[in-house]
């Protein structure tokens, strides 16, 4: 987690299986799912959700080492 300006900047990193390439640029769709019984809304809900409230994620391969997500959020440091 890093402060970047006014954002809130939070990677997470795991070291399970990439996600497949064919589906990545799709993967915050309805239905686009890489699990055998995902149902593909989890990561458009979190999508839609932190787009509303003036937010981003974003999904990239770490090579073979995992997938890392990054969200950034507004900071309200100046509203506490």
């Amino acid at each position: 987690m890093r402060l970047a300006g006014d954002v809130v900047e939070v990677d997470i990193v795991n070291n399970g299986p990439p996600v497949p390439v064919e589906i990545l640029g799709q993967i915050f769709k309805k239905q686009v799912t890489a699990k055998k019984d995902g149902t593909g809304v989890g990561l458009l809900i979190a999508h839609d959700l932190l787009q509303k409230n003036e937010s981003t994620i974003k999904i990239s391969n770490e090579g073979d080492a995992g997938v890392k997500i990054t969200t950034r959020l507004p900071s309200y440091k100046d509203e506490i």
